[in-house]
């Protein structure tokens, strides 16, 4: 049996496990079935801007249902494993992707409606899973 507190680490580690599988997921179907250029070496700056320049409005949608759905699916796992802590796993799930979208915004461009509407939509689907898990 679990004490509360390894209870806690599990579900805290599972629930971003799963926010970034779900991420990875999302993103690499999106630019699959979307098209566009394969991700070039992240150390070139130059090839980076142009892939950033060359991804397609499906692409970049997808990057925003990832994060944005990302974030929800872990909080629900892990609000699954630590029943009652909706929104102690919401807070280290949402904290986890927005600094992963927070180094992606800052690896290479990205549009400036991407940026503000995952910087805001990360944090509420943070919220509105907690919340519905709740109950």
């Amino acid at each position: 049996m679990l004490t509360p507190t390894s209870r806690r680490i599990l579900g805290a580690v599972t629930s971003v496990v799963t926010a970034m599988a779900v991420v990875m997921l999302v993103e690499t179907v999106g630019h699959t079935v979307s098209g566009g250029p394969a991700m070039p070496d992240v150390n070139n700056a130059e090839a980076l801007a142009a892939y950033a320049a060359s991804l397609t409005m499906g692409s970049l949608i997808s990057v925003l249902i990832a994060w944005v759905g990302g974030t929800a699916a872990g909080v629900i796992t892990g609000s699954l494993i630590v029943p009652g802590r909706s929104f102690f796993i919401a807070s280290i799930v949402g904290s986890a992707v927005l600094l992963g979208a927070i180094a992606q915004v800052l690896q290479f461009p990205h549009p400036t409606w991407l940026v503000v509407s995952s910087m805001i939509g990360i944090p509420v689907a943070a919220v509105l899973a907690a919340r519905v898990m709740q109950r």
